[in-house]
């Protein structure tokens, strides 16, 4: 390395793949290799190559901007543009005299004038103009000329008969202009490389996802429901092209149904819909499986029949009512079908039930929310429960049938769901969680068998309850 910094010799060369005036872009590389971070130093113009080697000129270089040792990578212009199309040219010379003149030929009664001409009285001044877009050309040179007037110019008021001689007489070298705006798309490709790749989360794997499902299956109703829903996610140009122009009153020449109907079918109003629930905020279904224990023993130490506390297991569905209302993002509602055994003193004896009931919840999360992901989220519920069962007991005559409820059924509960795939893969709008509550359960039990035993068949009893569950989202 040279005392400025500028100049640099580079451990790549020929058989590396440089060549004689090659033009690339620096970058320093930090993070992991599989989540790396670069940064943008400048760029620089090789000056000799070797086989194995290489000396570079970097203008915006310094002594502090380059280390010796440390690993830089290089992004060739000419490797970017390989395999591009050709550029396509639209030069054009346009040119008038005067302000007067201009106004003669454009309004006049004969105007014959090209009207695309420019009114300029400096001599070649060049000027790009992004906003006039030629069909079927990359790139637009508009070159304002004066114009010069020869002695056997005549110039007659009456009937306007002008003549003029331009002044402009250098020839367009396409080539050049070719050349310098290839250079321009080359460095702004690298520019936008770099900015993605240090914006990804988890780099190359999220870098090339798309690329490495191309070879899933695409006649499958999974994949097909994927593509509509990214189909659907997207807005047209056209839409938000309007939205930039217009700004906050794009849509007042609208009425409600109108707006409505346009928000729905361009896809905006899902796309709010997407801002507002962000990733740590995903709604769908969401399936419970759970296993239970009682805490309380309600049976009799005079029987030594039937001492336990039971236990219970069940599946429910849980509604999150943001569906419905924002307003109601705190809220869900959970239903449930169950079957346990509880074992419950009579008078006399214990009998051993056996039941299945359905129970529904109404949830306020007081931290978080029930569509969190990544998070824990707490809850209480209050609800119902109904049922019947069977039980038994070795002193009875016959098993009697019970209608089995819970009125009031209340509830504190946790659960922590996540994504079975990263942010960026399909698969994100799967996963699973893990659930834990406490129940408390204000329980009657009514027999509907004719009693032909000795003992009290209907009882109201307090019931604790621990659950432990996992759940499925989709």
């Amino acid at each position: 390395m040279s005392d400025s910094g500028k100049t640099v010799k580079l451990d790549i060369g020929a058989l590396q793949g440089v060549k004689g005036d090659d033009l690339a872009d620096f970058t320093l590389k930090s993070g992991t290799l599989d989540v790396p971070r670069y940064s943008l130093i400048g760029s620089g113009r090789v000056l000799k190559v070797f086989q194995n080697y290489s000396y570079w000129y970097f203008p915006q270089g310094e002594s502090q901007s380059l280390k010796i040792g440390k690993t830089y990578h290089l992004m060739l212009r000419r490797e970017t543009l390989s395999g591009r199309v050709g550029v396509s040219i639209d030069y054009k010379l346009s040119a008038y005299d005067n302000k007067k003149t201009k106004k003669r030929m454009i309004e006049g009664e004969r105007s014959s004038f090209p009207t695309d001409l420019i009114q300029q009285k400096k001599s070649f001044v060049t000027k790009v103009y992004d906003e006039e877009k030629i069909s079927d050309s990359d790139y637009k040179k508009i070159k304002e000329v004066n114009l010069n007037k020869s002695k056997s110019i005549l110039l007659d008021e009456e009937y306007m008969e002008l003549q003029y001689i331009r002044a402009d007489t250098n020839i367009v070298n396409r080539k050049k202009i070719t050349k310098e705006y290839k250079e321009k798309l080359a460095k702004n490709q690298h520019i936008n490389q770099v900015r993605k790749i240090n914006k990804l989360k988890h780099g190359y794997d999220e870098l090339y996802y798309e690329v490495n499902t191309l070879d899933d299956r695409t006649d499958t109703v999974f994949y097909e429901k994927r593509q509509k829903k990214i189909k659907d996610a997207k807005i047209p140009a056209e839409t938000l092209a309007m939205i930039n122009k217009e700004g906050g009153l794009w849509s007042t020449d609208m009425s409600d149904n109108e707006l409505k109907n346009y928000l729905l079918k361009t896809g905006v109003a899902r796309a709010q819909t997407r801002q507002r629930n962000v990733l740590s905020l995903e709604s769908g279904n969401e399936v419970i499986l759970y296993l239970g224990s009682n805490l309380t023993g309600n049976y009799l130490q005079e029987d030594s029949n039937h001492q336990n506390n039971g236990y219970v297991m069940g599946i429910g569905y849980d509604f999150h009512l943001v569906r419905v209302s924002e307003d109601l993002m705190n809220w869900s509602f959970d239903f449930k079908f169950e079957r346990g055994t509880t074992s419950i003193g009579q008078g006399t004896l214990n009998s051993r039930i056996v039941y299945g009931a359905i129970s529904g919840h109404v949830n306020y999360y007081f931290l978080n929310h029930p569509h969190s992901r990544n998070r824990f989220a707490w809850y209480i519920g209050a609800g119902a429960k109904r049922g019947n069962g069977e039980g038994n007991n070795i002193n009875l005559s016959a098993p009697y049938e019970y209608e089995i409820a819970s009125i009031p059924s209340m509830q504190l509960g946790m659960k922590y769901r996540m994504p079975a795939g990263r942010d960026y893969e399909y698969s994100s709008g799967f996963g699973f969680g893990f659930n834990a509550k406490l129940t408390y359960e204000a329980l009657t039990y009514k027999t509907i068998n004719t009693v032909q035993d000795d003992f009290q068949p209907n009882q109201s009893v307090s019931n604790a309850r621990f659950d432990i569950g996992l759940s499925i989202y989709f």
